[in-house]
């Protein structure tokens, strides 16, 4: 799983983007917080929700044996509730990859495809890697049952990597991205439907990453936004645990649009550090936020250091450079993949 810390931390400095209206000002407690974080939550909790909506189909198909079975591929249909529901695996030529297809229709209708996926598994040497690929359609599920509020399609991008070869507690590495595609959830969002990624990876022992492009409304005072203008944003929060048992992190975020003007875009940064002996509690070392313009000249900007406790400095070297507070030279770049110290 994510790192809890890391995550929070993210959240914060998502909101701390929002609540900044434009001058240099201290770090104050701000009812944006609660506010994005909830929306950040309620994102990723209505996903879970949705899966099950269209997985609760799968697990009532597969309790009873398959209807059709011809070569290498098995069927389950039935229906229930006035839905016809035909679900196929087939394990494909090479003998290592898996598919499967949930098609939905009303009793004597044309199907619709509510669900696809493929699985597979290979190993070489030392190393396994097991990869699995999911997309659900709500849209397709919602043409053949009106009732369903939600729409929009999300897809699931997972890779386990398991390496015997590398130090006790060190061998596994997991990573899935999730995609939403004109995604609307059951209770609506206030800013439409939603196109946007969350990605994370998980090292054990090591480090990880959790990146989110995203679209939010920054409500007011956040500052003001009558319109319910809608803001682009891209975060990325990076931890790793370093010799001492100590956990090191960064958290860097830009937004633009909605609120800010066109051309500028706002900039944030947090540092962290947390003890050895407690690691999943991260505590700031360093915050900074700045409005730039269509140039990269900064026009407004705000900072806190916190005397760190557990290295000679507020912010790890390793993460790279830290944004200045005058230019944009070495702001973080959003374009780049993502690295952490000691990644695989």
């Amino acid at each position: 799983m994510v790192r809890r810390g890391a995550v929070v931390v993210a959240v914060a400095l998502v909101a701390s983007l929002g609540m900044w209206g434009g001058s240099a000002q201290a770090v104050s407690p701000s009812p944006c917080l609660p506010k994005v974080a909830r929306d950040e939550t309620r994102v990723a909790a209505t996903i879970s929700q949705h899966f099950y909506k269209i997985m609760h189909h799968l697990s009532d198909l597969v309790k009873n044996n398959p209807k059709l079975a011809a070569g290498a591929t098995r069927t389950w249909e039935s229906v229930k509730f006035g839905v016809d529901r035909k679900f196929t695996m087939t394990l494909q030529a090479d003998g290592k990859t898996y598919s499967f297809m949930l098609n939905v229709a009303p009793t004597g209708g044309p199907f619709v495809t509510a669900e696809t996926a493929t699985l597979s598994s290979t190993t070489v040497g030392a190393v396994t890697q097991t990869m699995s690929v999911l997309t659900l359609d709500d849209s397709a599920l919602q043409s053949v049952v009106p009732s369903t509020k939600s729409s929009g399609q999300v897809a699931v991008a997972a890779t386990f990597v398991n390496d015997t070869s590398r130090p006790a507690g060190q061998q596994t590495k997991k990573t899935a991205t999730f995609t939403l595609t004109n995604f609307l959830p059951t209770g609506g969002d206030p800013h439409g439907p939603r196109n946007g990624s969350f990605t994370w990876e998980d090292e054990p022992g090591i480090g990880g990453y959790f990146q989110v492009n995203d679209s939010l409304l920054f409500p007011s005072p956040c500052p003001p936004n009558p319109t319910g203008a809608v803001v682009s944003l891209a975060t990325v929060a990076r931890w790793y645990t370093a010799s001492d048992g100590s956990v090191h992190g960064r958290s860097d975020a830009k937004a633009a649009g909605g609120q800010i003007a066109t051309g500028d875009q706002k900039v944030a940064v947090i540092c962290t550090n947390s003890p050895a002996t407690n690691p999943s509690h991260p505590s700031s070392s360093y915050w900074m936020e700045k409005l730039e313009d269509g140039t990269g000249t900064t026009v407004t900007t705000a900072s806190k250091t916190t005397p760190p406790t557990l290295t000679g400095a507020p912010c790890d070297s390793g993460f790279g450079a830290i944004p200045k507070t005058t230019d944009n030279s070495t702001d973080y770049d959003f374009t780049q993949p993502v690295t952490f110290p000691g990644q695989w």
